[in-house]
């Protein structure tokens, strides 16, 4: 029971930071929060110094192990529709949310490389398409 109550609450703890960061990344982008993060651990890194190419590096080989979370739940949502249809549905919508976070960047600092500038607009515009189509299955198919 001690165990079960430490797991959760270290499961909790992680999913707490990841909501916390994930959001503050979302809204204030990733230099406020690599500011935040430095200051509230005491370690030196200046308001408003660009992220380098390490930092950049860095971070996105995290997220990577995230995305690619994110691609094996996904396959395993298609393989097993429409009984993980709710799953599906939540996928694309995440799908959507980051590419609203990418209009969010376009919006404040500028236009990123041209591929990214695709990437934005595949997500903004599959994931309603697949969401149109998530309704259109009939709860009897759901079976």
């Amino acid at each position: 029971m001690i165990a079960q109550r430490l797991l959760a609450a270290g499961i909790f703890g992680l999913g707490a930071a990841a909501v916390g960061i994930g959001t503050g990344i979302f809204l204030l982008g990733p230099a406020a929060i690599a500011d935040f993060s430095a200051a509230l651990l005491g370690l030196a890194r200046g308001a408003g110094e660009a992220l380098s190419p390490p930092d950049a590096d860095n971070e996105m080989r995290f997220y990577a192990v995230f995305w690619i979370a994110f691609g094996v739940i996904a396959i395993r949502a298609a393989r097993t529709l429409p009984a993980s249809l709710g799953t599906a549905r939540i996928l694309a919508a995440l799908f959507f949310a980051g590419g609203a976070g990418r209009a969010m960047s376009t919006a404040s600092l500028g236009a990123p490389h041209p591929l990214f500038v695709a990437l934005m607009w595949i997500e903004l515009l599959a994931a309603p398409a697949l969401l149109l189509l998530s309704w259109r299955i009939k709860p009897a198919d759901a079976r």
